[in-house]
């Protein structure tokens, strides 16, 4: 253990046998329910999205018996498959959540862990959120020591890959009522499986990353359940994740305020099925396209200014397939000033391969900007006539500056489980906002 890190992995023990709802302010509390609905919603709409289907054609042959639901599948298996699967189709459609500063993906597997494990527990609503919450914040807290300065993490490291496996631990660790040794091991030996690559971004191991984090989480505390032991500092220690993927971390604010300020009231809630470094660039083409009606045959060019890590994530101009266009700017611009739309069917391969769109997307011109926030993104469209169409986005819908309504979070929900093919994505929103009064979460997530 460096002296710089003291005993960190101790302050997150300390914090987790701490915490109850009961002490969590409510405000996270209510971001806790807000995530939960979120990533059900996403999980029922990437049900039957190819890579949920293809690792559930690879995986349900071979699972265990169990109470885990696999969503949209009619079917319960047990808790590690459920919650790889749930995870999986959560994120298939690129319209999770993230966290701003470490641009983590943690509520998606943290809540499938919990939902899939609480199954085999018995758990009530009121101690799938406690965990939720809990389990995002040490997720996040670990993403940041790993990622603010002066830590050093390579850019192609995958941050949800390395942090997220442990908030997952810590989940899991409340839902199974560990003892404070237990959760430490627990906490270890997820630690000692966190890894992860940014390369994996455009195919169908971009959904895979956050899927596999679940893995490692619920395996540690299992095995942690039965007194397997781990080294105490797998997190901080001089061979620890800090050291060997953090650079010169030294997590001096790691356990600021935990157990007081929680990270998850920080987290954003994408209201658009694609990476984040496009939304605010749909927000400003969306905003044109709602000034006029545009055919493609009306634009001569386009010339979006961006974050530059935007250009270098999403500047893909020619994806093949919906996966390749969820990180494609040319795409979303083309697509949103087409059809006054950024949904699920923008997301889609009749999209990507319709004739308009795909003639569009050669004429978008992206502009690096490095005075540009993330959230942020300049649009002008010039028309065959000459005029220009121009808006500017400093705060994309979303984001922490303009954060998703519950109201929005609704819609998006029952966007997509329509889309998937569910007749009842009201009702079933309406009992997923009233997950706190659930006696049993498997009356809820077995209608899914």
């Amino acid at each position: 253990m460096t002296a710089q890190h003291h005993d960190l992995t101790g302050g997150l023990v300390t914090f987790l046998m701490d915490t109850t709802l009961a002490t969590i302010p409510q405000s996270a509390v209510h971001q806790g329910v807000r995530g939960f609905v979120n990533w059900l919603g996403c999980a029922m709409g990437g049900r039957h999205q190819p890579e949920t289907m293809k690792a559930a054609a690879a995986l349900l042959p071979l699972a265990g018996f169990g109470r885990s639901t696999v969503i949209g599948h009619g079917r319960l298996t047990d808790c590690m498959t459920a919650a790889f699967l749930n995870s999986m189709s959560s994120s298939a459609l690129s319209y999770n959540e993230y966290h701003p500063d470490t641009v983590l993906h943690p509520v998606g597997p943290v809540a499938a862990a919990v939902a899939a494990l609480g199954e085999e527990c018995g758990l009530d609503g009121k101690g799938a959120v406690e965990a939720i919450v809990i389990g995002v914040e040490v997720a996040i807290r670990c993403g940041i020591a790993l990622l603010k300065p002066p830590a050093q993490a390579h850019t192609g490291l995958s941050p949800t890959g390395a942090a997220v496996p442990i908030g997952v631990a810590a989940a899991a660790a409340k839902v199974l009522r560990l003892n404070a040794a237990q959760t430490r091991a627990a906490l270890g030996l997820a630690t000692g499986q966190a890894g992860g690559l940014r390369e994996t971004i455009g195919a169908m191991s971009g959904a895979f990353i956050p899927a596999q984090t679940v893995r490692p989480g619920v395996i540690a505390a299992l095995l942690a359940r039965q007194d397997f032991t781990c080294t105490p500092h797998v997190l901080e220690g001089p061979h620890g994740l800090l050291a060997v993927f953090g650079g010169n971390s030294t997590a001096e604010n790691m356990l600021e305020n935990v157990g007081t300020a929680f990270a998850l009231e920080s987290v954003s809630y994408k209201l658009y099925p694609g990476g984040v470094w496009i939304h605010a660039a749909v927000d400003a083409a969306l905003a044109i396209a709602s000034r006029k009606s545009l055919r493609e045959n009306d634009i001569a060019a386009i010339d979006v200014h961006v974050h530059p890590r935007a250009v270098e994530i999403a500047g893909h101009s020619a994806p093949r397939s919906a996966r390749e266009a969820q990180a494609s700017l040319p795409h979303w611009v083309s697509a949103a000033l087409l059809r006054n739309k950024a949904g699920v069917a923008e997301a889609s391969d009749e999209a990507v391969q319709n004739p308009a769109i795909v003639s569009l997307r050669s004429r978008v011109r992206l502009h690096a900007d490095g005075n540009l926030a993330v959230t942020a993104a300049r649009c002008a469209v010039t028309l065959s006539n000459g005029e220009v169409l121009e808006h500017h986005v400093q705060h994309c819908r979303g984001s922490i500056m303009t954060p998703a309504s519950d109201t929005d979070l609704t819609e998006k929900f029952i966007d997509q489980v329509d889309y998937a093919g569910y007749k009842d994505g009201a009702a079933i929103a309406q009992q997923a906002w009233e997950i706190l009064d659930c006696s049993d979460i498997s009356q809820l997530l077995q209608q899914c």
